[in-house]
């Protein structure tokens, strides 16, 4: 009778062992391989280390593509996907098409190179208004405040591509954001070497930018677009400059949102007020920045360039009823906008550019704007219109300004100059309200247009401060305009 008992006591434990044996296999079978199907995209990216899919309504999957196993699996999006990036560094993770709902950001301290499986909505060609509803494709999504994809501290090479990025709600915070937290501190550098290529932005307000990049080092942008608040910020943090070539190419977007910002900025001032420097080669190719409304105000622009040197934008399509189109600031200088196209309906719409800003050239292009205004006194003007597009009225006051093939010292010109009552000739001093603008030598033409029917006019006695105008003897006091200018060579 024991002998039964004791035997029926052994077949029922081993029973249990069994079982427990078949749930913990299961349970591993289940994490670790998962078959693959329609969502798991595992036969056509295989030489990735990583890839992450929505496996149902409730769960996503990574799969580890040297052990072809499941290594997470769970339902907040933000930690699954954050457990492929931590354990894929110097490495390539795929994101699989899908809508990922993320509670907090996404943070990335090392090398990566993230890819998401198609892009997200095309840039508008034709219309230019355009404005989703959602982004498709593989989609970043969140109703958080928060700023969703951060590359944290200094990061070396890193690629991201075919993302898009979508906020709900009254939600707020930057799409793309590259700093470094630990600044101001010395090589305190963000990502060097990066690569960022068709990532789309919806809905971000208009406190935070699309995109913001903060001290990077050698950077390649393209198809970079957004709709909604502010797009796009590029420059340093408080301690260091911005060095390094930078290269963007065809970027976006279409303001919704009324902006506390400027739209589009170049930016290098610290905190104190004290500036820096943007420097090395920076190029943006087809830049396109539209509105519907005035969605910025003074004192901030569609396109605000703060202490940058050498810098082209070619193609440049500003289509915004704002007061300031272009603002450029503080000894920025080497600017030059090729083919721009520039449009604002705003009763005062104006480029505006700093006195000790140098070399700023616009060549060609189509102008419906009401003025620009290259510094600080209101007294320097060229007028009457030119004639590409509508072309505004000119008030120049930079160092110089290329016309064709001269160069008009434009601080040297003034309007309603006065001649004396009695007098035959006028002494012309190169300042403007007390401020000198003197010439390097007196090789140079002056161009003077009496107000009065005067019989004879000359110009003489030509020196490195001023010239003399002649005409015949005033019976009052009349006034004439003039400038000089100088061969570039």
């Amino acid at each position: 009778m024991n002998s039964k008992i004791y035997s029926l006591a052994m077949l029922l434990a081993s029973a249990i062992l069994l079982t427990s044996t078949l749930i913990v296999s299961y349970r591993f079978q289940m994490i670790g391989n998962i078959t693959a199907g329609p969502e798991d995209p595992l036969e056509a990216w295989s030489e990735l280390s990583y890839i992450v899919w929505k496996y149902n309504s409730t769960h996503y999957a990574v799969r580890n593509m040297s052990t072809l196993l499941v290594d997470f699996l769970g339902t907040n999006a933000t930690a699954i996907i954050t457990s492929a990036i931590d354990n894929a560094e110097n490495k390539s993770i795929f994101l699989k098409d899908g809508y990922y709902d993320l509670d907090s950001s996404i943070i990335i301290t090392h090398s990566i190179a993230i890819y998401g499986e198609h892009s997200s909505n095309t840039l508008p060609s034709v219309q230019a208004d355009y404005i989703p509803s959602h982004l498709y494709g593989t989609v970043l999504r969140t109703s958080q405040n928060i700023d969703v994809l951060v590359f944290s501290g200094s990061v070396f090479n890193v690629v991201v591509k075919n993302i898009g990025i979508e906020f709900t709600g009254a939600s707020t915070g930057s799409g793309l954001k590259v700093y470094n937290p630990n600044s101001p501190s010395a090589d305190s550098y963000a990502i060097t070497y990066g690569i960022f290529e068709d990532i789309a932005v919806l809905n971000n307000d208009g406190d935070s930018y699309a995109f913001y990049f903060e001290n990077t080092v050698h950077i390649e942008g393209t198809l970079l677009r957004s709709w909604g608040g502010l797009f796009f910020y590029y420059g340093t943090n408080d301690y260091d400059c911005q060095y390094g070539n930078a290269v963007f190419n065809e970027l976006y977007c279409y303001v919704t949102k009324v902006c506390s910002n400027n739209i589009f900025f170049v930016n290098a001032i610290t905190s104190d007020g004290s500036s820096l420097n943007v420097t090395g080669l920076m190029q943006f190719n087809r830049v396109q920045i539209n509105a519907g409304t005035e969605v910025v105000t003074d004192p901030y622009a569609a396109l605000f360039l703060n202490r940058t040197h050498d810098t082209t934008f070619i193609a440049l399509d500003i289509e915004c009823p704002v007061e300031y189109v272009i603002i450029i600031k503080s000894q920025s200088r080497s600017i030059t906008f090729i083919n721009p196209y520039l449009w604002s309906t705003h009763a005062d719409s104006i480029i505006y550019a700093d006195v000790d800003c140098k070399a700023i050239t616009f060549i060609e292009g189509w102008y419906d704007i009401k003025k620009i205004q290259l510094a600080s006194y209101p007294n320097a003007m060229i007028n009457p219109h030119w004639t590409v597009g509508y072309m505004p009225t000119f008030y120049i006051y930079t160092t110089w300004l290329l016309i064709e093939n001269y160069t008009i010292a434009t601080q040297s010109c003034a309007y309603d100059h006065t001649a004396l009552s009695g007098t035959t000739s006028t002494w012309v001093a190169f300042a403007i309200a007390g401020v000198s603008f003197n010439q390097p030598d007196n090789h140079y033409g002056v161009l003077v247009t009496p107000h009065w029917n005067t019989d004879e006019c000359w110009v003489d006695n030509k020196t490195t401060t001023g010239f003399t105008f002649h005409y015949t003897v005033t019976g009052s006091d009349e006034t004439f305009d003039w400038f000089v200018f100088r061969r570039p060579w």
